[in-house]
Parts: structure tokens; sequence; C-alpha cells
């Protein structure tokens, strides 16, 4: 059974992954994340161990 998703969906979609992405580049220290297919993305290959704390931060600071 396929999944139907409606224009209306896609667009809401796509306007949350928009300001989901645009919070993160405000955030203290600036996340700068990949977008694909109305999915954020991050490379955590790109992260020293020490700099995973900034994403930690990011992502709670977006969640409040």
């Amino acid at each position: 059974e396929q999944d139907n998703v409606s224009v209306q969906d896609y667009d809401a979609a796509k306007t949350v992954v928009a300001v989901t992405e645009a919070k993160l580049r405000e955030a203290p220290v600036p996340l700068i994340v990949r977008v694909d297919e109305n999915e954020i993305l991050l490379d955590l290959r790109t992260l020293a161990e020490e700099e995973f704390v900034f994403v930690i931060n990011a992502l709670r600071m977006i969640s409040d």
C-alpha cells in the first residue's frame, strides 16, 4: 500500500525543514546542515568528538 502525500503536506514539510535549517544556522555556534528531499542531514564524520556538544545545544535550542 502506497502512502498518499498531498501538495499541501509536501509544502508544509518543506517549510518546516527550511525554518529548522534557518534556526540551526542562527545558533550561538551555527550548525550548517544539508537538506535533501525535505530531510535535514548532518554528517557527523565532519565533527570532532568535543564538538558534539554544539550540535546537542543547537538541537535543544530549536526544540524549546
